[in-house]
């Protein structure tokens, strides 16, 4: 496959796509700045502006980037997540609040400035600013020469910031075993800073002491996943991945339906990132 293919491939619904996924292993080297690419160009783009090959593209080719412990792909990553709520979500759905703080330690350069600079923009999504201070968690945990700047950074934000990036800041406390920092996180409980139907003091707690026993190691499961190692196979468990979804186009094809997207979604149920 030529990049040309590999990117039409990727930014098809069909079985191609995991071929392509398998070629873009091999050409390693070619793809990434043609990945990066992707990036910088759908960062720049208006969302009514965007190529529906190229949107459909972005998740394997971010998956890819993780997988390559890419580092180049780190500061493109982090100015596409600079984006507003609604594109961030029309472009990456889930994998904004699930898998994506493991892609970008996996991507993570050496310079947390950027990572900070995006946590700290209040112009910012607050997903994304809760996403990356789990980043910061997990790159604690898999590069022990930056943790001590990160436990800082940690002491020194802003405890007064709500919603989701104070739930960030308090899961890091816990997790990175700051117990210098109970007591201020105490106080942010007391002050009723945070929804019971969220966390509850007694959660912090017992999330720190499991940390601290751990001797460092976070206590929930979420940073205990490993970074992307198999871009193909994480993809494979998701439905617009699957051979059923694969079976279902290839039944329409024989229908003579016009599979071609955008307009997939409304010939195929269930077709969604």
């Amino acid at each position: 496959m030529t990049p040309i293919h590999i990117m039409h491939a990727l930014g098809s619904d069909n079985c191609l796509r995991r071929s392509a996924m398998v070629a873009a292993r091999h050409k390693r080297d070619i793809m990434v700045p043609v990945f990066i690419d992707l990036i910088v160009r759908l960062t720049k783009l208006d969302m009514r502006a965007m190529r529906p090959e190229d949107t459909t593209a972005l998740i394997p080719v971010i998956y890819l980037l993780g997988e390559f412990r890419e580092p180049r792909a780190y500061r493109p990553l982090l100015d596409l997540l600079r984006r507003d709520e609604q594109t961030l979500t029309f472009l990456l759905g889930d994998i904004l609040t699930e898998t994506l703080f493991l892609i970008v330690a996996g991507t993570f350069d050496g310079d947390l400035r950027p990572l900070f600079d995006v946590i700290e923009d209040r112009e910012a999504d607050e997903f994304v600013r809760w996403t990356l201070l789990n980043a910061l968690v997990k790159i604690a945990t898999i590069q022990p020469d930056q943790r001590t700047t990160i436990e800082d950074y940690f002491r020194n934000f802003p405890a007064s910031l709500d919603g989701e990036v104070q739930l960030g800041w308090i899961d890091g406390i816990a997790n990175l075993g700051l117990a210098d920092m109970t007591e201020e996180v105490r106080s942010v409980f007391d002050m009723g800073l945070i929804s019971p139907d969220d966390c509850v003091f007694s959660d912090f707690l017992d999330d720190m002491h499991a940390a601290l026993d751990e001797a460092g190691g976070p206590a929930t499961s979420r940073y205990k996943k490993p970074l992307i190692d198999d871009a193909i196979g994480e993809l494979s468990t998701w439905y617009r991945f699957s051979e059923e979804l694969f079976a279902k186009l290839s039944q329409y094809k024989e229908r003579n339906v016009v599979l071609s997207s955008p307009s997939t979604e409304q010939f195929v149920p269930g077709l969604h990132w």
